[in-house]
């Protein structure tokens, strides 16, 4: 069995893994670092559940921290342009964390959200004829319509949007940065699929790119990284918590491999 074969699923994978750690070191060496004191982080945040505040900041921190463990994954397998396209989903709850920490009552509107979502998908489904939502249909009733608009008659969708997000948390530069590239890689516009063709000095296609990659390895773990700190920065803000030293250490680590990318 071989690459050739079975692609990226194939055992031989843990070879290129092997490469692209020795030649991203002092990258991966410091993603790991940063990923073991974040885990060690999340159990100093406690909270009960009638703190609507508090439990969502710490849901809102695991999906930081999820994704940022599976866009490594993607990376030292291979797939590096695959992981920016998965750290686009670290954006949205990175925003909303440091929206919390500058108006913490933005959690009351931000737990309406559901409301809406639900209130939107019952509409959806009300409207759709496909068999598939007969058993959805039938259970909906108006009692239920009318408590969620009760519910939402203040409530404006519209602050929601990811950008208007990215505004009022004051990134607004990063959204259109790192939210901007990663939207490239979700949604495939001709000039993001460019990369999965090699091209000759003719400008003739020679080959379709489909193997291991460890292109722009170093400057998408840089990017991933400085999400998680910010988010680890945002949540201990939330919960009143004292910079730690280490953290300092590590955002210094940071600066420092920042500068060596450029």
């Amino acid at each position: 069995m071989s690459l050739n074969e079975n692609g990226f699923l194939d055992e031989n994978i843990k070879n290129f893994k092997s490469i692209v750690y020795e030649k991203y070191r002092d990258y991966f060496a410091f993603a790991i670092s940063l990923n073991k004191f974040a885990h060690e982080r999340k159990y100093t945040y406690s909270c009960n559940s009638r703190d609507g505040l508090l439990c969502y900041t710490n849901c809102l921190f695991l999906k930081v921290l999820n994704f940022y463990q599976a866009s490594i994954i993607l990376i030292e397998h291979g797939l590096p342009h695959e992981a920016i396209a998965l750290s686009r989903c670290m954006c949205d709850p990175l925003y909303i964390l440091k929206i919390f920490m500058d108006d913490p009552e933005f959690a009351k509107k931000y737990d309406k959200s559901r409301m809406y979502n639900t209130l939107k998908y019952i509409h959806i489904i009300k409207k759709n004829s496909h068999p598939v939502f007969k058993i959805a249909r039938e259970s909906i009733t108006e009692s239920t319509l009318d408590e969620l608009k009760r519910e939402l008659i203040n409530f404006k969708p519209g602050e929601f949007k990811i950008e208007g997000l990215a505004i009022r948390a004051g990134m607004k530069p990063h959204y259109d940065t790192m939210f901007r590239i990663a939207s490239d890689e979700v949604h495939s516009p001709s000039n993001a699929i460019a990369k999965y063709a090699k091209f000759d000095e003719a400008g003739e296609i020679s080959e379709f790119s489909w193997g291991p990659s460890d292109n722009e390895a170093d400057r998408i773990l840089i990017s991933i990284t400085d999400m998680l700190l910010k988010a680890i920065q945002f949540t201990d803000k939330i919960h009143a918590k004292e910079k730690s030293e280490m953290l300092r250490r590590l955002e210094d680590k940071w600066k420092e491999l920042d500068i060596k990318t450029i």
